[in-house]
């Protein structure tokens, strides 16, 4: 019984995973150009300081910020 039990419970793992590989692979076609019609301050979490701070580090525009590398992202928010 138990072996059943782990034959379910892999075959579960497996779809949740492929499900989610899935998902993601999806998101990195279409998410990045959904984006770039919004305002930089439609973004959670960027708020008045945070969008001044990236418009005197030149990014002006949604598509200027999702091609911002992880390094420079953490540069210019600082703490995060």
């Amino acid at each position: 019984m138990n072996r059943l039990k782990n034959r379910w419970a892999n075959r579960a793992l497996l779809c949740g995973l492929l499900t989610a590989i899935t998902f993601y692979t999806s998101l990195r076609r279409y998410l990045p150009q959904s984006l770039f019609s919004l305002q930089l301050a439609d973004i959670p979490g960027i708020g008045k300081r945070m969008e001044q701070r990236l418009l005197a580090e030149g990014v002006t525009t949604m598509r200027q910020l999702c091609a911002l590398t992880r390094e420079r992202m953490h540069s210019i928010w600082g703490g995060v």
